[in-house]
Formats: structure tokens, C-alpha cells, sequence
């Protein structure tokens, strides 16, 4: 099975979403109260 992305502007959401995010991008240019959940892989940059 091919790996999709999606991209959604979450101010765009007005309901509760049933999926969860599979990675967090651009974690180097985070916030400092920002948390990554450990489950989820992170990337530094856009991920190649």
C-alpha cells in the first residue's frame, strides 16, 4: 500500500476528527511548549 499525506489547515475542522496524526514535520522549528507524542515520528524538515 502507498503512504499518503494529507494536509489539513486545522481552523478548517469544526468537528471532531477520527483520525490521529501519524508524524509531526518541521519539529526543529517548533514551538517551546510544543510536546511531539513519543508514538508518532517526527522530522526535523519535510521528510524526503
Amino acid at each position: 500500500m502507498i503512504e499518503r499525506s494529507r494536509i489539513v489547515p486545522a481552523g478548517s475542522l469544526d468537528t471532531d476528527v477520527s483520525i490521529l496524526p501519524t508524524a509531526h514535520i518541521f519539529s526543529s522549528s517548533k514551538a517551546h511548549w510544543e510536546e511531539a507524542s513519543e508514538e508518532v515520528r517526527t522530522f526535523e524538515k519535510l521528510p524526503d
